[in-house]
């Protein structure tokens, strides 16, 4: 249930209010331009949490029974996804050049 909020999160509006925050900065990120005009067809972000977070999150709970490892691998995806939302919210950027 966390997850499907954190979805709508990055793809509905934001805490901070912004809409479609993670498309926007994936786009600015590799200088593809502005979404949802940036060559990253919109199908690619249904791909990844349709397929990563619930195709694979119900193979790994299926599977953890006889791999336990299994059962750990979609939390260490959930685990690299929280690294990178927390550590810029504490890390403080670094200054610009020029300032």
């Amino acid at each position: 249930m966390m997850y499907l909020f954190h979805i709508f999160e990055e793809y509905g509006i934001a805490a901070n209010g912004a809409r479609h925050a993670f498309p926007e900065s994936l786009c600015a990120t590799l200088g593809q331009g502005a979404y949802p005009g940036c060559a990253i067809p919109t199908e690619f972000y249904l791909f990844v949490n349709i397929g990563l977070t619930w195709v694979v999150a119900v193979l790994c709970a299926l599977l953890a029974r006889r791999y336990v490892m299994m059962g750990f691998a979609f939390y260490s995806l959930v685990i690299v996804n929280c690294f990178f939302h927390i550590s810029p919210a504490v890390i403080p950027p670094p200054p610009r050049s020029g300032e």
